[in-house]
């Protein structure tokens, strides 16, 4: 029989459990905006390596003020080497439209090792616009390790046939050249197929190698 009025212990077990629940909640989002708040502080540490282990420690957020930071520490950075850690880490973080802006800006910065980590980022963002700075990079960077990187993230991008089969045919650096033939792969429109087929008479073996793999496909 229940008695009007009463309301048995249980009920407040089951409450101080939820409050507590709650409190522990709490203080774990304070602690980690806190931590979050520590992190992109250092991105203004005098010392690089500071600034680049903060990087990295915000590469798994998706916080909009964890890639605000980001992005502004990507603009006022004058090591270049910190700069290509924060050209990934945004990357990894957005890698959407919205990090377009701050994408190209790195893929046009005048050290390479930005611009490699800029083609990484950029292979990871959907659309036209990212394969367009990407073909961009294919073409006409002057490092053949960001052309490279350029040509892997073009692989199976809509609208980068013509982009990878004349880097396939007329890149300088036959690296370049068999890394296009080997994104080319899949690709069976008539411009690929042409491109693939040329590189089986390239003068560099590498290049020979992949046409074949990718001519057997």
């Amino acid at each position: 029989m229940t008695i009007r009025g009463w309301i048995p212990s249980s009920y407040y077990a089951r409450a101080r459990k939820s409050a507590l629940l709650i409190a522990m909640l709490s203080l774990a989002c304070a602690v980690s905006l806190c931590v979050s708040a520590a992190r992109a502080a250092s991105l203004s540490d005098a010392k690089p390596e500071s600034r680049r282990a903060a990087a990295r420690a915000l590469a798994v957020s998706k916080a909009d003020r964890d890639i605000r930071a980001v992005k502004a520490a990507l603009r006022r950075e004058k090591d270049p080497v910190t700069r290509a850690v924060l050209t990934g880490v945004l990357g990894a973080q957005r890698p959407d439209e919205t990090s377009l802006p701050a994408l190209e800006k790195a893929a046009k910065d005048p050290e390479a090792v930005v611009r490699l980590e800029a083609a990484a980022a950029l292979g990871r963002v959907p659309g036209a616009r990212a394969t367009a700075a990407l073909a961009g990079l294919l073409a006409a960077d002057p490092d053949a390790e960001v052309r490279q990187m350029a040509a892997m993230r073009l692989a199976g991008r809509a609208g980068a046939v013509d982009a990878l089969a004349g880097a396939a045919e007329g890149d300088l650096d036959p690296g370049v050249r068999a890394q296009a033939v080997h994104a080319l792969a899949d690709d069976k429109s008539p411009r690929a197929r042409r491109a693939v087929t040329k590189a089986k008479g390239d003068a560099h073996p590498e290049v020979k190698r992949m046409a074949k793999t990718a001519e057997g496909r």
